[in-house]
């Protein structure tokens, strides 16, 4: 079973989940967790992915984008 999981920090992610029950699956093969960063498929120099207006979401258009990519 694959999991996506869109983070600002993917690599946190993919710490988080070598370890324990989650780690022990992944060995074998029962389940693969890849992380998205959103930043990586945002647009404009600062490659911004937060609302400046709704402080804590992400905006929606690098969130679709991360969850489309080809591969």
């Amino acid at each position: 079973m694959r999991f996506d999981i869109i983070s600002l920090f993917p690599e946190f992610v993919a710490n988080l989940a070598a370890h324990g029950v989650v780690g022990r699956a992944g060995e074998r093969g029962l389940i693969d967790i890849h992380g998205w960063n959103p930043r990586d498929h945002a647009e404009g120099n600062c490659r911004r992915v937060d609302d400046p207006v709704r402080a804590a979401r992400i905006r929606a258009r690098g969130g679709f984008r991360c969850g489309h990519h080809p591969g």
